[in-house]
């Protein structure tokens, strides 16, 4: 996909830099939040419920876009899912997901929509290691943001901080309406620092996750407010992103991930149609 950056929207210390295509993609299908509402799709725990793992079934005649790092809540405990996934209409699917919830592990009732992880928690989800290792490394930087962000929080849930820091992510979203009713995604940059990029096949699929990711952001760039003394390579950052797509796509693959010297990331397809990319520095 060929896609490019426009002038960049300011939310308080937290720059947008919307992207845009010449050539957009047409394509239909929902987000989660629109499904549990309509009671169209079924998150469920296994019938032996593990950390790692959940079951869901889409019973809707819509394709449904589940992105890395969206958080379901409730059940036994509040998880993320690890990596962006596509399922089709009327298709059940094993979910590999992330406990954000050290303290429970005790039903609480069904599963209902959450936030998005904030792109520190997201690039952890990129990286290559045993599962056990890779919940260790959540779990910390989980207890780590509860410790800067002073929230109190019984059972360590990352929910907790987002539900703490409400009032302060509403403000970065006081008046807005919209990044750019053409945009495809964005590039999210704080202290002079970029935090990361999320690219979708286009405004329609875009608008459905813009404001849930844009409060992840957010949450990184409240704590981000002095300023380095270089600004980002914003140009140089998306040709990066650019070359790890052309270089790892291939044939009939569904999902690439790339790890290279200062990017990694991860991409879901359908066929030959990008459906989400995220990347961010490493």
């Amino acid at each position: 996909m060929d896609f490019r950056t426009d002038n960049p929207l300011f939310l308080r210390n937290l720059q947008l830099y919307p992207l845009l295509t010449d050539k957009p993609i047409e394509y239909r299908l929902h987000a989660i939040d629109t499904l549990l509402d309509e009671k169209k799709i079924q998150i469920e725990e296994l019938d032996t419920p593990v950390i790692d793992k959940v079951d869901l079934n889409n019973l809707g005649d819509q394709p449904l876009l589940i992105i890395d790092g969206e958080e379901i809540a409730g059940a036994m405990q509040n998880r993320i899912v690890s990596a962006s996934t596509f399922i089709p209409a009327k298709t059940r699917k094993t979910l590999s997901v992330v406990c954000v919830e050290e303290g429970r592990w005790q039903s609480i009732g069904r599963f209902t929509t959450g936030f998005c992880s904030y792109p520190r928690l997201r690039s952890i989800l990129l990286t290559k290691r045993p599962v056990n290792e890779l919940q260790q490394d959540i779990w910390n930087e989980i207890t780590q943001k509860i410790v800067s962000t002073r929230i109190n929080s019984v059972t360590s849930s990352m929910h907790d901080i987002y539900k703490g820091l409400d009032d302060e992510l509403n403000r970065y979203l006081e008046d807005f309406s919209t990044l750019n009713d053409k945009a495809i995604g964005f590039i999210g940059v704080a202290g002079n620092r970029i935090l990361g990029c999320d690219l979708f096949a286009n405004n329609s699929i875009f608008r459905q996750f813009e404001r849930k990711l844009i409060r992840g952001y957010a949450m990184e760039a409240c704590e981000l407010t002095k300023k380095e003394l270089k600004n980002p390579d914003i140009i140089n950052f998306v040709k990066s992103i650019s070359a790890a797509i052309e270089e790892e796509r291939s044939g009939k693959n569904t999902r690439i991930h790339f790890a290279k010297r200062n990017l990694a990331g991860q991409a879901v397809f359908d066929k030959k149609v990008l459906l989400h990319l995220s990347a961010f520095p490493s």
